[in-house]
């Protein structure tokens, strides 16, 4: 299974477009990581990199808006066999919203 993990509520949008489009995903859709006291903060990002990191998730994409409370770096780096430094994702991707 392929995960796609918005790290915020506010990316859900932009990941159910990624689940809709792309066969053999499934999203994992919350509404956490924005307004919360940080231990909340520190709980949802602990939550989402245990559904990363689950056997039945062959890999993780976490979608991102780079605004939110969540522990993104955390949650990439515990995510990845790639080491962030090495990997150059690209700002912004067209897909339809359809």
């Amino acid at each position: 299974m392929f995960a796609v993990i918005p790290s915020v509520t506010c990316a859900g949008d932009v990941a159910s477009a990624i689940v809709r489009q792309v066969t053999g995903t499934v999203g994992f859709f919350h509404h956490q990581g924005c307004c919360q006291l940080p231990p909340d903060l520190d709980r949802v990002t602990e939550t989402l990199i245990s559904l990363g990191c689950s056997p039945n998730v062959g890999a993780a994409l976490i979608v991102s808006l780079g605004c939110e409370g969540t522990d993104t770096e955390r949650l990439y780096a515990r995510n990845s066999v790639v080491s962030p430094k090495t990997t150059v994702a690209p700002r912004s991707t067209s897909l339809s919203a359809t």
